[in-house]
């Protein structure tokens, strides 16, 4: 199972991720770490909504995943 299976099947929960660095570029997620590591990456909209909790501008601790695409 990978990693949006996993998000998923929490939909409407919070996932918490650690400190990461999150860009969305037009509904595109790409979440990494302090490495530059990429913890996920969307290919186009996997969700059609997500808050998250933004310690700065792109640095959130979690997110929350709501109403998830099914395929």
């Amino acid at each position: 199972m990978d990693f949006i299976e996993i998000l998923k099947l929490l939909n409407g929960q919070y996932v918490h991720l650690g400190l990461v660095n999150l860009t969305d570029i037009a509904g595109k997620l790409k979440l990494t770490d302090d490495a530059g590591e990429i913890v996920l990456e969307t290919e186009e909209s996997q969700f059609t909504e997500y808050k998250s909790r933004r310690i700065q501008t792109d640095l959130v601790d979690y997110i929350l995943i709501l109403n998830p695409k099914h395929n």
